[in-house]
């Protein structure tokens, strides 16, 4: 009976461990996301104001971005690094230049006649709170009017990507969106949740260093988390880009685009998903 009973043991032993490893990675989401939802049940009443002159409910639209119900990106931007790790990878080492990457390669996609041609500053989608023809350095139209950015969109553009690499790369993303309709996966939006929670808290600790300096190290400790973060994020969208665009170009039979939808206006408040930084 004694092999039977160490079979019996050694097999139970088995079974919990079997079933520890199983549960390992729900369990490591779970602490991952558990602060960070990303529902958007809701967004869209917090997001619409009423006409005063005829009653009729406006949504924003930069509530279309965050639309669960549309057809999504190939991969979420959490299977971004292993679907393109030499592409996250490079982006890790300068995400400005993968910024311009993506930017060259998206306007290419989406028209392969104009290419660079069509670049415009945040490519018509100003930051959030910005005014439209006020700004003209984050107005796509105004910009290319004052500073003659179809003169040398090249250098514009890696300008663009060193000096706002958030706003630049997300409207690399949304002009992905507006022409195949995309909407977002979940974690997508769990992942920006993640991001400006750690930028805002970045931001306090070097205000709260200011004042007493006790505080410095911690600060820049919080710093450097949150520069780590927001480059894998960036490395995440980049990568989501690139696969995304060779997902669509394997042809009709895999990937058929929606008609295209109109490039944002300037004057409209269209950066819902922006990234804090």
């Amino acid at each position: 009976r004694a092999p039977t009973v160490v079979a019996a043991g050694l097999g139970r032993v088995l079974r919990k461990e079997s079933t520890r490893d199983a549960l390992r990675p729900h369990l490591l989401a779970t602490m991952c996301y558990c602060l960070f939802s990303g529902e958007t049940d809701g967004l869209q009443e917090g997001m619409s104001k009423v006409d005063k002159r005829t009653g009729e409910v406006i949504v924003d639209a930069r509530f279309r971005f965050y639309d669960l119900q549309r057809e999504k990106f190939n991969i979420a931007l959490d299977e971004a690094p292993c679907a393109e790790p030499l592409c996250c990878a490079a982006t890790c080492c300068c995400y400005p230049c993968g910024i311009y990457y993506a930017r060259k390669m998206t306007l290419e996609h989406l028209s392969p006649e104009m290419g660079m041609d069509n670049y415009m500053c945040c490519q018509g989608y100003n930051p959030p709170g910005m005014p439209g023809p006020c700004c003209c350095c984050c107005n796509g139209q105004d910009c290319k009017s004052v500073f003659r950015t179809d003169m040398c969109p090249h250098a514009c553009a890696l300008g663009e990507a060193f000096c706002c690499p958030g706003c630049a790369a997300s409207a690399t993303r949304f002009a992905m969106m507006d022409h195949y309709t995309l909407g977002v996966h979940k974690v997508d939006v769990q992942i920006m949740q993640l991001n400006n929670c750690i930028q805002c808290l970045a931001c306090i600790c070097d205000i709260i260093a200011l004042f007493d300096k006790a505080f410095e190290n911690l600060a820049h400790i919080v710093h450097c988390i949150a520069d780590l973060v927001f480059t894998a994020t960036i490395s995440c969208m980049v990568s989501q880009i690139h696969n995304e665009i060779k997902f669509r170009e394997r042809g009709p039979a895999v990937a058929v685009a929606a008609p295209s939808a109109p490039m944002a206006d300037a004057s409209s408040p269209l950066m819902g998903e922006k990234m804090e930084r």
